[in-house]
């Protein structure tokens, strides 16, 4: 027959066991970088866009790839929330200035890209590009462009050039 504390010592060490699995299971999942809901990039402060699709709240890794995803898809695309490039702050997008199509694209993770014969072929189109980066004032904004290139546009300006 099995003793009581032979029991108890079997049941403690199980429950240790479930506990240690558990710890690992959530250090390993809330480490997992964010990816964008479109295209799967991953999604850096400097750069994401939040937003509403079809009445499902998504993050993307920018406000380009958000614009995309209406442009192509037709669907019912809310920008609701912009992160500034410099502070990495939370912005409303009426109240941004972006950047668009300068050097800076955090986005992209290779500039050239192989063909089937592994020869180096053109890019030709990436969601992301022109980049579109967020500012919280015009003067943040034009001083990037400055250095960075690119164009300063209000978000409705920015919306109409995605139509």
């Amino acid at each position: 027959m099995v003793r009581s504390s032979t029991l108890v010592g079997i049941l403690l060490l199980a429950i240790v066991g479930t506990g240690l699995l558990y710890v690992g299971w959530h250090t390993m999942s809330s480490g997992a970088e964010a990816t964008c809901s479109v295209c799967g990039r991953p999604v850096h402060a400097e750069s994401r866009a939040d937003g509403v699709v079809d009445g499902r709240e998504q993050t993307f890794c920018c406000a380009a790839c958000a614009l995309r995803a209406r442009e192509q898809t037709g669907a019912d695309v809310k920008i609701s929330s912009v992160r500034d490039y410099e502070l990495g702050q939370a912005l409303a997008p009426a109240a941004a200035y972006f950047v668009v199509g300068s050097q800076i694209n955090l986005c992209m993770r290779e500039h050239v890209h192989m063909d089937a014969h592994k020869e180096a072929s053109t890019m030709e189109f990436d969601r992301c590009s022109p980049s579109v980066l967020a500012f919280g004032s015009q003067t943040a904004a034009t001083r990037f462009r400055a250095e960075n290139g690119g164009a300063v546009q209000t978000l409705a300006e920015l919306q109409d050039s995605y139509r």
